[in-house]
């Protein structure tokens, strides 16, 4: 089994994770540190079925698939 490893100086405010849109960033860089590359890199990982834990501090965090009807069935 493989494993992607992102890594990052500093802490993420957890509410960025699931917030499309929201830029934490602190400097005018547009590259990296807690833009959207990560919740596109998750979201990407979980559409491709894989595993996705991440972990804050010494915190966990797993994220999961959660399958639902997103359109009314018109049949």
């Amino acid at each position: 089994m493989s494993q992607i490893v992102f890594k990052n100086p500093g802490l993420i405010d957890l509410r960025s994770i699931h917030t499309f849109g929201w830029s934490v960033k602190e400097t005018d860089n547009p590259i990296g540190r807690f833009g959207t590359g990560s919740r596109f890199a998750i979201a990407t990982l979980l559409r491709l079925d894989h595993k996705v834990t991440l972990y804050r501090g010494l915190d966990r965090y797993t994220f999961r698939v959660k399958r639902v009807e997103a359109r009314a069935n018109t049949s």
